[in-house]
């Protein structure tokens, strides 16, 4: 990873990041080449994908979320139908109606 005989300090400030990232970084794949590299990202990007599925939130390909359609509920014009004795306990005491 050093190029040009560049610290770790040097490389990690062209980077952007810290040197702790940089090292943690050497340390797990500095042993790697490229096609292992690649095969670990791919391995991952399928782990992620399979956890998704089982978790039972799939998502399509353009990033929204597949819901399932929900239960009908009731109507409002039936909350309207429902009898005025049956909202009477809702009222004061005393001025219930005959």
């Amino acid at each position: 990873m050093q190029a040009g005989g560049a610290s770790g300090d040097e490389i990690a400030r062209q980077l952007g990041i810290s040197t702790a990232t940089l090292y943690n970084w050497r340390n797990r794949y500095g042993a790697m080449d490229v096609n292992e590299a690649k095969e670990l990202k791919r391995l991952r990007d399928e782990n992620d994908k399979l956890k998704r599925l089982v978790a039972g939130t799939r998502h399509e390909p353009n990033g929204r979320r597949v819901t399932r359609p929900t239960r009908s509920r009731p109507s409002h014009q039936a909350s309207k139908n429902a009898s005025a004795s049956s909202r009477s306990y809702l009222s004061p005491r005393g001025s219930e109606q005959p």
